[in-house]
This record gives structure tokens, sequence and C-alpha cells, in this order.
């Protein structure tokens, strides 16, 4: 049998360790301009400076227009309020006395586990000491924790307020990230080679029509264009209520017309079960027919006070209310829409009966429990923040209802790609026909209110190539749509936060509103109105260098560092080298490891940044919460790591995370307690 890094290999063409490639490119003609450790840094610095410089136009015609057009020009009420809310509640969070408390609820958790020979009342309430032990600490930690909110109040209310204009032209001007440091995930289609893709997720689900008993039928939403199954958001045309497309379409041949309108995955059951299907469908003699006004009620969904026990549930030799037949059957039509592509034509039912309790799934045992297993040349101390693209595996059921346990993720990353970004920059390897080095781009300008192209500076890249002695060249690259599915923020610079050089910020943010407001002049040709913005902008750009300039050489400079380092590899390699670790290894964790900037640096300005969220290899740790007190995965990681359920097919991770509140899919068994969410979630 081979071993799995042998059948990766073979059986992932895209991402062979072999080619070094993990996204595919066209042959780009290359200009070389020398050895990297003499110009890169510096033609780094004059791409960032170009970027910024393409980007800062939007700013100011999006600023303009919001404070022009009477829809926007008045302030709202949320605009003029200065308190922040939620605030308390984060340093309730991340104070010491909360700390204290899960410490110590977690000690109590432990001495309430009975030993392996004792025997104990686990009934006994607890001691009176006990209580009165709890109960003061609870005292404590509240007066604790009022007079630290108290205190940082005061602290806050002696902070400088702005006026709303100049609040609105910050806020676009912190939306650039000129300073920021981040992750970006890339969209990539599944690997038909690897079969557990062939399970997808499951697809919009919309009523066809209702049978000879007004039972409904459900079936697969399809593409009114390529005719493959909707499992995504869909798209739905204003002009004609039938052309309903999928997400590829729309990005393919409709992306930015307005008369698509986006539309998240959603339950059809509130459409399909209308009032008066709803009676058709419910054959029970006790449920009431009429409101208390002798009007006609809509038995669906069940009103669980009016209503409780008086549907009939269905078993053997027995007719049960037809409402709980619906859930079964939108069940197994998701379900069907789930079934992998060389899967059994089994059903949720003929599952449940091969289950030998009952539906219940097993519980893990203690004893039983295993590590992710990993590939024999790994270790922890090699290991990225997030995992290896190949190699990490959870093979745990995890409390997964019993048809998603084959669609387990075996290769946490096995189908994203990681550049890193600083500002404008784009920063990323394995890129195909790039000599197996790394390639530097630019990013797209920010999507605002104002449309318009950017110049012709956008398409320019860096190819940086080479094992010890590096060389750098240029190349024109022709533009094509990104689609992103999440950013991880690793660095947060603060720039026009108030966070440092607060002279020179505020005199940037008001040449901003007063070159902004030059800008709204009326009766100027297009070609006076370019020329008048492309002044601005320059002018502009001179307070952006003056407040920025600084800081940007450190970043660059520790970017430019690794970057050349004979140590890092350039060549990416599914194994050894893959896009995630490239990224682990240009940043300088000397530099950006701690949470806050160091007031001990000497040759960077201080502080060199507001917040920092870069984790020391391997720190990225898998956890399982066992009571209210544990912290789980976070959402993010949930996303990105246990990528199982067809999750690639999503725009990205507000579309998954808003489709657990727009597609509530809970059908409840007759004769099972559990309730599985039929998208792969357990509820």
């Amino acid at each position: 049998m081979p071993s799995l890094p042998a059948f990766l290999s073979r059986s992932v063409p895209a991402s062979s360790g072999s080619s070094g490639v993990i996204t595919n490119a066209p042959v780009i003609p290359s200009t070389r301009l020398g050895p990297a450790a003499d110009l890169l840094e510096t033609e780094l610095l004059r791409m960032y400076w170009e970027g910024v410089e393409r980007e800062l136009p939007y700013l100011l015609l999006t600023f303009g227009r919001w404070q022009s057009r009477p829809d926007t020009s008045d302030f709202l009420p949320e605009e003029e309020d200065d308190f922040i809310y939620g605030y308390d509640t984060f340093v309730d969070s991340v104070s010491d006395i909360s700390r204290q408390f899960h410490e110590r609820n977690k000690r109590n958790q432990r001495s309430k586990r009975p030993e392996k020979k004792a025997k104990k009342d686990t009934k006994a309430p607890p001691s009176y000491d006990e209580v009165l032990r709890d109960r003061g600490w609870d005292i404590f930690a509240d007066i604790k924790s009022n007079s630290t909110k108290g205190s940082i109040r005061t602290s806050l209310s002696e902070r400088k307020l702005l006026d709303p204009a100049r609040r609105r032209a910050r806020m676009l001007l912190q939306s650039a990230q000129f300073l920021d440091i981040d992750k970006i995930i890339e969209h990539r289609e599944p690997e038909k080679a690897l079969s557990f893709w062939k399970r997808p997720a499951s697809a919009q689900i919309r009523l066809w029509s209702y049978d000879n008993l007004h039972q409904p039928v459900f079936v697969p939403h399809l593409c009114s264009e390529c005719k493959a199954t909707i499992r995504g958001c869909t798209f739905k045309d204003t002009s004609d209520e039938s052309i309903v497309i999928c997400e590829g379409c729309y990005r393919a041949t409709h992306y930015g017309q307005t008369r698509f309108v986006k539309k998240y995955k959603e339950c059809c059951l509130p459409t399909a079960l209308t009032p008066e299907i709803s009676r058709k469908l419910c054959y029970c003699s006790t449920v009431r027919r009429r409101d208390h006004d002798g009007r006609s009620r809509s038995l669906w969904p069940v009103d669980p006070t009016r209503d409780e026990g008086h549907h009939i549930k269905g078993g053997l030799g027995r007719v049960g209310c037809g409402l709980y037949t619906v859930t079964d059957l939108f069940a197994e039509a998701k379900y069907a829409s789930t079934r992998s592509q060389f899967g059994k034509n089994d059903t949720l039912l003929q599952l449940r009966k091969k289950d030998p309790v009952g539906g219940e799934l097993p519980k893990p045992v203690a004893a039983t429990k295993k590590q992710p297993s990993r590939l024999g040349h790994l270790n922890e101390t090699s290991l990225p923040e997030y995992g290896y693209s190949y190699g990490f595996s959870t093979d745990e059921p995890e409390d997964i209802p019993i048809y998603l346990r084959s669609t387990i993720e075996k290769y946490p990353y096995g189908n994203v790609h990681m550049a890193l970004r600083f500002g404008p920059l784009i920063i990323e390897n394995g890129v195909a026909n790039t000599m197996g080095g790394v390639l530097v781009t630019s990013r797209d300008p920010p999507s605002l209110q104002v449309i318009r192209d950017p110049s012709e500076s956008i398409a320019k890249s860096l190819l940086l190539t080479g094992e010890r002695d590096r060389l750098l060249y240029i190349q024109d690259r022709p533009r094509h749509p990104k689609r992103y599915k999440a950013f991880m923020k690793q660095v947060a610079g603060g720039a026009f936060c108030d966070f440092f050089e607060s002279g020179i910020e505020d005199e940037l943010i008001d040449a901003f509103i007063h070159e902004s407001n030059c800008l709204t002049e009326d009766g100027l040709t297009f070609a006076e109105q370019e020329t008048l913005l492309e002044q601005s902008t320059k002018r502009l750009l001179l307070h952006v260098k003056e407040y920025l300039a600084s800081r940007v050489q450190a970043y660059i400079s520790s970017i430019t560092a690794h970057l050349l380092d004979p140590e890092v590899q350039l060549k990416w390699h599914y194994r050894d080298n893959n896009c995630q670790a490239f990224c682990d290894k240009l940043i300088d964790r000397d530099i950006f490891g701690p949470l806050f900037a160091s007031k001990t640096a000497v040759g960077q300005p201080m502080p060199l940044y507001l917040m920092s969220f870069v984790c020391r290899p391997g720190s990225n740790v898998p956890t399982r919460a066992f009571s209210k007190y544990d912290v789980p995965n976070g959402l993010t990681e949930e996303y990105l790591l246990k990528f199982r359920y067809g999750r690639h097919e999503d725009s990205d991770i507000v579309d998954t995370l808003a489709e657990y509140w727009t597609d509530p899919k809970l059908p409840r068994y007759a004769s099972n307690k559990k309730v599985y969410h039929v998208s792969g979630t357990l509820a």
C-alpha cells in the first residue's frame, strides 16, 4: 500500500510537491532587475507607495459623496453617540478576576470527579463552607470587576471626541489598513482526485409540487444557466424572478450587474407549509382548527403551548400527523443532495435502522481517545500555526451524525491557498510559471460607493527567485478576479486610531477633508476632474508618507530580511514549504510576537503597532469544550480547519456563518431524541 505522501503526490496534480505549484498562472515575460539583496527593499517600498497612491482617490471620492448626497449627508444618531457598547463585557472577559474564576471552577470540576475506587454520593449537596466560600469569591469578583470597569470608564471619558465628519474620514482611512498584516485565504475548487471532496454540501432545497396526500415534494434548486445544483448562495434576477443562478455563473458572466441580488441559503418550509396546506396535512382530531376569533389558523409551526401533546406521533401500526412527516421528507431531500457521487443510494431511515443504539451516537471513551494523527516526519516544533496543508488529521467522530462521518476532513488545509498581505502588497509562493519563486502583487482597490478603473500600475508585479543568490524580476501581470474565503488578522498597525503621532494625524485628516471637499465642484469636464483628483491625491500622499513612512520602513525591512534569508525556502512544497508555512516564516516573531509592541526596541518607531495576533508555531491545539466554562475553537478555526461539509462552495466565511440563521434545517425524528442539523452540525 503506498504511503500517504506518495499517494498525494500522484493524486493531486495541481498541488504536487514535484511541480511546486498550487496556483495556476500563464507564462508572463519577465525583465531582470538585478540582485535582490541590492534592490528588493527599494522596489517593495516603491510598490507599496504606488499602491497607497492608487487607493487614495477611492477614499476621497467616497467621502465627498457621503458629505454631498442628501441621503448620507445627515448624520445618524449612532454616529453622534460616543458611548462604547460592549466594552464592559470585553473588560470582564480579559480581566484577571475572570481568569481566576475560570481556574477556580476548573478545580471544582476536577474535585467533583470521583476517583476510580472511591464511592461518593454524587447527589449530596455541597457543604455550608463550600457554598459560603463560593459566594464570597463571587462577591469579591463583582467588586473587582466594577472597580476595574469604573476606572476604565473614567479614563475613557477624558478621551478626545471627534465630530461625526472627522470620524467618518478616520473610519475610511482605517479601512485601508495601510499598516496591517493579514493572512488571506483564497478559494480553491475541490480536487477531483481525492475522495473526500465527492460528498458535496447540502443543496438549496425548494418546493416542487404536492402529491395526492398534500405532502410537499422537495427537490434541489438548479441553476438557471448551468443546470447544476445550487449548494451555496443564490443570485436572483430582479427583472425575472424565474431566473436564479449559482455563485459560479454569477462570477463568470454577471459579476457586478445590479439586476442580480444575492440571497443566502434559506429553509423552504415556511413557503411550502402554507396555512391551508398545514390544515390538510394534520389529521389529528384533538387539534383546534380555529383561533379565539373563529378564524382558521395555521397549524405550522406547531404551537408549543396550544398544541403540545395534541399532534399524534406515528409508530408501528399507527398513523401519525402529516406535519411530522414533512420534516422527515425535508431531511431525506437534504441528505440525498449530500450523497457521494459514487456512494450507495441509502436513506436516512436506513442509516437510522443500522444504528445499534436506537439512533443515539456512541459516546467517545476516554481510554480510547486518540491524538490527531500526523505523518511520521512531522513534529510539534515544526508545525505551522494552523497546521500543514497535507498531513494533519482528526479521526475522532466528535459527535458527528453517522451519515457524515465518512466525510471527515483528513487534510485541514488541503484545498485553500494562503498569502501574506501587508497594506496594498500581497506576497505568495506556489504560483505557476514563476521559476519556483515568490510573487509580489498589488491588491485590488477598495470596493466603495465610487466605481472607477484602477491605474495601469496595478499590473506591475515583482518576482523573487533563487536559492542563495536571489534575483529580482519585474512583470506586467494581467489581473484576474480573486475569490477570498477569509482574512486572518496578524498585526493591527493602529494607523488613524490616534495611537501615535497625534498631531500629524490631525493634520492629515484635515487635509483629507479639505481635498475631498475640493473635488465636489460642479461644471468641470471629466478630464478636469481627473486632473484635479490627481493633484489632490499627490498632496495628500505627502501627508500620509509623513505619518506612516517610518513604520512602513520598519515593516518592509523585516519582510525583506526574511525573503533574502537563505534559510527561508521560496519554492512551494506541499509538505516542507507550503503556503501557510511560508507565510509564517515571513513574520518576525521577535518583532511582532508580543501582544503589544515592545517599548524598549532600538532603531524602531515607538510604538510599532497597536496589537499583534501572531502565534508561535504549533500553538494552535485542537480543543474540545467539556463544560460551559471551556472555550471551544473559534468560528474561523471551525470553518478553515474542519473543512468537511462541502464548505468550499460558499463564497466566504460570512456566508457559512449566515447559513446557520437563514437555513435552520432541524428535522426531529419521531424515534430519535437527537436533532440533526442536516448540513452537518449537531444541534
